[in-house]
């Protein structure tokens, strides 16, 4: 089951938690209810979805044999950022056009992607490199604000809440990228936003105060991970793992708690990925 009501919640113009407002670089977010702590809208999303899963619950445990055989996951697929305030909105220009001033071709960018991140596609990949290291340099100008706009005929006069850039042999040992070298699929440049930074068509008309998608921001990856039902031995039932986890160890969790065998999935014998620390569940699978 997928519910949307919290991400939208924390993105909502009068939503989120510490939404005081932000008319300079959101003009349309002029705060929530309350303004400090968690918004009412928030409050109403969490609410609606805890009375959601308990329904579920619910019907689980009106069937014994049901509830003493089904493993529950809640996992958030990602996070908001900013998780806190309301975001700075910039004009999704910004990134493509320096890109296309500095290799003074107006067609370059082939592609590009964004929200609290860019990433690009060049159409001449010989010039990745190039590219990296002059959008590095971009961080050294003074911050776009959300009046700012891109040109392809004149030089970046700010930085467009780059915080690094990724490209390469980087981007495949930072997990981008499926290997170092490009191909037709994968961006060719990775660009980290500054927290709290997000590209959109028109930053006067925005309707957001956060966006997913960030790479790298503790905003964006630290996430609710909460493993219950009564399949799940007692040992284990009311303790906290601090490990640090991917949600891809979610799905070899579920097929040893199935009896299958993860290791039959191409991704999970690539990246060795393991079973959730701290479960317990150990698969009876005949291997």
């Amino acid at each position: 089951m997928n519910f949307q009501a919290v991400s939208v919640g924390e993105k909502a113009l009068n939503g989120g938690i510490n939404n005081s407002g932000n008319p300079t670089n959101n003009p349309n977010a002029t705060g929530a209810t309350p303004p400090k702590g968690p918004s009412s809208v928030l409050v109403d999303a969490v609410q609606h979805t805890d009375e959601s899963i308990g329904k579920i619950l619910s019907a689980i445990r009106s069937n014994p044999h049901l509830a003493k055989n089904t493993l529950v996951v809640l996992v958030a697929k990602h996070g908001q950022d900013p998780r806190n305030g309301v975001g700075n909105l910039l004009k999704d220009n910004l990134i493509p056009d320096a890109i296309e001033f500095h290799l003074g071709n107006p067609n370059a960018v082939s592609q590009a992607t964004q929200d609290d991140v860019s990433l690009v596609w060049l159409k001449d990949q010989s010039k990745i490199s190039d590219v990296t290291l002059y959008l590095r340099g971009l961080k050294n100008l003074p911050l776009c604000t959300g009046t700012s706009s891109g040109s392809t005929t004149s030089a970046p006069t700010c930085n467009p809440g780059i915080a690094e850039v990724y490209s390469g042999a980087l981007a495949y040992q930072l997990g981008l990228a499926p290997s170092p070298n490009p191909d037709n699929r994968t961006p060719d440049v990775f660009v980290r936003t500054l927290p709290g930074y997000i590209f959109v068509g028109n930053p006067s008309k925005g309707k957001k105060i956060a966006e997913h998608g960030a790479l790298f921001t503790e905003d964006a990856t630290n996430i609710a991970l909460v493993i219950g039902g009564d399949s799940l031995s007692f040992h284990v039932k009311g303790t906290t793992v601090n490990d640090k986890v991917h949600t891809t160890q979610i799905a070899v969790t579920v097929l040893n708690a199935l009896g299958l065998n993860p290791n039959l999935l191409t991704g999970v014998r690539i990246e060795g990925t393991k079973a959730l620390p701290g479960t317990r569940i150990k698969s009876n699978r005949d291997d």
